[in-house]
Parts: C-alpha cells; sequence; structure tokens
C-alpha cells in the first residue's frame, strides 16, 4: 500500500492531526501535489503493482483538480480509497457520487457529537445520504473518554458500509500534536471491546489502523471479535506517503526521520527497504518498559505499539508506564 497525498490544505482542525508537521516543513513547497506529480504517483502505484489509489491530505477533495485525478486514477484501473474529514465540496461530492460502488470507498473521519462542531456534523450527514454504502466511517481515538457507540446507528439510518476503522492519535516527533497517551490503552481497549461485540451482533465489522497492541485488550475479547493478535499487533511498519512536494515519508507520525524523493524507477518494495533499514536500530525500542517479557512480541505477533510513540517516550525518559495488564 502506499497513501497519494494530494494537498496540504484541511478545512478541518483536529488536535490530534499527525499530517500537519510534516504537510508544512517545508512552507514554499506546501499547496496541492500538480497533475504531472500526481502523474508519477500514479506510475508509482502500477510499478508497485498496487490495485488501489488511496487519496489523502489534507482534506483530498479540496485539490482543485480532484475531479480530473479521479478520471485519471479509473482510467488506469485503479480502485479509489478516499480518506477524508467529510466537509466534502459540492463538486467533488458530484464526482464521487457518479463513482460506481465497486470503484470506490470513502473512509470519513467521523467529528463525534460530543465536540459540538454541529456545522461538520451536519455535512458529515449529508454526505452520508448521498453516498451511502459507499462510505466507511472511521473514528480516531484521542481521548480514553470516547465511546464509538454512536457510529452503530450512523450505518444503520444511512446505509453506510458495515465496517469501522478505528484509530489511535499518535504522536509526531516533535510531540506537536495531541495524541492519546499508552497510559489509557487499557480503557481505550475495554471500551473498544465492548462496542466491537455490540457490532458484532449488528453484522458491523471492526478494522484497526496502525499502532494497536494485543496486550490493550481484556484476555478473550480479541477472539470474541473475531480477530487474531497478529492482525492488530502487526500494524507498524513503513506505509508510505507520498507528499505534495514530491517527497515519499515513510509514515507521517515518523516524517522527521527523513524522506526519499519519488523517482521515475523505485517501486513501493525498494522504498520501505530503505525506510526499514533507517528504522532498524530504533525497533528496539517499544511502547512499555517490559514489552520484552510479552508473550504476544515473543511470538512474533506483535511490533512493540507505534514507532513513534516508542522513540516518544524514550526521548521524554518516561520508564514508569507498564503494559496494562501482564502479558
Amino acid at each position: 500500500m502506499a497513501n497519494i497525498s494530494l494537498t496540504s490544505t484541511c478545512n478541518r482542525t483536529c488536535s490530534f492531526c499527525f499530517a500537519r508537521d510534516a504537510l508544512e516543513a517545508h512552507g514554499p513547497l506546501r499547496g496541492h501535489m500538480p497533475l504531472d506529480r500526481v502523474e508519477r504517483a500514479l506510475a508509482f502505484l502500477a510499478r508497485s503493482r498496487v490495485p488501489e489509489a488511496r487519496l489523502l491530505g489534507g482534506e483530498p477533495t479540496l485539490h482543485p483538480d480532484f475531479d480530473r485525478i479521479v478520471e485519471r486514477a479509473l482510467e488506469l484501473g485503479l480502485r479509489l480509497l478516499v480518506f477524508s474529514g467529510g466537509l466534502i465540496p459540492e463538486r467533488a461530492l458530484r464526482r464521487l457520487e457518479a463513482v460506481p460502488e465497486a470503484s470506490l470507498s470513502v473512509l470519513l473521519n467521523v467529528a463525534s457529537p460530543a465536540t459540538g462542531r454541529t456545522h461538520e456534523v451536519a455535512r458529515q450527514l449529508e454526505v452520508f445520504r448521498r453516498l451511502g454504502s459507499k462510505v466507511v466511517l472511521g473514528l480516531t481515538i484521542d481521548s480514553p473518554g470516547i465511546d464509538p457507540s454512536f457510529l452503530l446507528p450512523l450505518i444503520d439510518e444511512h446505509g453506510l458500509g458495515r465496517t469501522v476503522r478505528l484509530g489511535l492519535a499518535h504522536p509526531v516527533l516533535s510531540g506537536s500534536n495531541g495524541y492519546l497517551h499508552p497510559r489509557h490503552y487499557a480503557e481505550v481497549g475495554r471500551r473498544v471491546t465492548e462496542f466491537g461485540l455490540r457490532a458484532k451482533e449488528r453484522g458491523v465489522r471492526l478494522d484497526f489502523d496502525c499502532g494497536w497492541v494485543p496486550c490493550m485488550f481484556p484476555d478473550g475479547a480479541l477472539d470474541a471479535l473475531g480477530l487474531t493478535s497478529a492482525e492488530v499487533g502487526l500494524r507498524c511498519s513503513p506505509m508510505l506517503d507520498l507528499l505534495p512536494d514530491g517527497r515519499v515519508i515513510s509514515c507521517y507520525p515518523l516524517a522527521a526521520q527523513g524522506a526519499e524523493m519519488l523517482g521515475e524507477s523505485h517501486d513501493a518494495g525498494w522504498m520501505r527497504s530503505r525506510f526499514s533499514k533507517r528504522q532498524k536500530a530504533d525497533r528496539v525500542f517499544t511502547l512499555y518498559r517490559d514489552c520484552e517479557d510479552c508473550r504476544w512480541r515473543g511470538r512474533g505477533e506483535c511490533s512493540g505499539g507505534c514507532l513513534s510513540a516508542s522513540l516518544g517516550r524514550v526521548r521524554q525518559q518516561d520508564f514508569t508506564v507498564a503494559v496494562p495488564r501482564s502479558a
């Protein structure tokens, strides 16, 4: 997989945003990805035999040539996955309405009603109404108090895709964004387990983004949810984010570790190998001080959590957090 970040422009202001540092790092290069660079990014996917164009931002639908980019990706036989905050401009929304469901998913990061951002919620509801089952709900958990239960009525009422993708708010290396501290992981694991069991009863499956760890869930929870520890614990690896200025980074939280430039011959395998070599020495650091004694890590079923969070723990000399329970 690889993500194409079409623009640094966004119409939401999430405190936990981990893309902001990378997208704003080079002031003169901020803005929208030029169309010739979009073509090079799509060619990179083709060389890498990636069947899906994953479009990110900022808010990717704010790109002034979003319609043309969608059309070009479809011409190349690529399936589209659009990551959106849901505040989709009318022209882009009409274009997405016209794409067949077999060729499109919109992963929409939902604004929780608890935020009080009523204008965001209202626009997202309009997107739900018009895109229906093309929409997969996503929720980034940046506080232990977030209860995902509000997602289930949205899925039923609007006929949305019956999957919920859950993410954890990870820190960037600069520490400039809000994030969920690992001391809260066990509480989040309990809440997510309760939610997941209710979702399963209603035919809704959970999908987990990177950085989750098996030890944050109660005993037996993953089995009850129909998941393996490896499915949850091995999601921290070079993803590859292609930025508007032509740089390629391992992932947004680790952007400060360096970048490669998008060339004409390298593919995703070569890029991941480069970043994996850079990160090899850092992989000795883990999310908790006693991860080395963990049975999941010993069996190769957990990578130790988000590497950016692990490096943040070491940088802050925070050795006081133990795993949520005996592993």
